[in-house]
Order: C-alpha cells, then sequence, then structure tokens
C-alpha cells in the first residue's frame, strides 16, 4: 500500500496546485485504489482521504483520515510533493489534533 500512497499523493499535490488556483474552497482526495500489487486493505473504501480547506487568506487545513482501515491496518506515512521552487522555511506548519499518531511528525 505505501507504493500506492506515494503515488496517489504525487497526483493529489498536481491537482491541488490547479483546484486552490482556481480558487476552489475545498477539495478531497480519495486514495481507494491498491495498485502495488499488495492485498486491498479489507475495510470499505476509500480507505484514506485526505482534504485541503481554505481557512482564510493565506491559510490551508489539511485532513488525513485513514476511516476505512481495520484492526491492524495502518498507515505508514502520508508523502507530498512540494515545488521545489518554494521555501518551506517560509511556512508556519502546526499540528491541530491527532489520533492514533504513533510516530514523530517532523
Amino acid at each position: 500500500m505505501n507504493i500506492q500512497l506515494k503515488g496517489k499523493l504525487r497526483l493529489l499535490l498536481s491537482a491541488l496546485l490547479l483546484v486552490f488556483a482556481s480558487g476552489a474552497s475545498a477539495v478531497t482526495f480519495d486514495l481507494d485504489r491498491e495498485f502495488s500489487g499488495a492485498t486491498p486493505p479489507s475495510g470499505p473504501d476509500p480507505w484514506l482521504t485526505a482534504t485541503f480547506v481554505d481557512v482564510v487568506a493565506g491559510t490551508v487545513r489539511l485532513t488525513m483520515d485513514s476511516f476505512g482501515l481495520v484492526d491492524s491496518e495502518f498507515v505508514r506515512e502520508w508523502l507530498f510533493n512540494i515545488d521545489p521552487a518554494l521555501n518551506l522555511g517560509a511556512f508556519e506548519l502546526f499540528l491541530h489534533s491527532t489520533s492514533h499518531i504513533l510516530l514523530p511528525i517532523e
């Protein structure tokens, strides 16, 4: 499932840039396909969602959910491509809330 996430999240950010440039206030990406050759998660799809919402000018909220995973299924990492021309040091990132986070966020 890790390969699935990488491919989908690459598409997610590409599409995200186009959607937000057009003035959209929210966009949700449903991650519901297993294409790495592994067994798909047993819960209902979408297994994962990533939702970007314009909060106020210059502020976007990203909500990542894994409601479609069951029992011992989990997400090891979420990967996002960022335009290398952007200065990530200029961004302010805040963790608003968590549920079942096992690894430190860097």
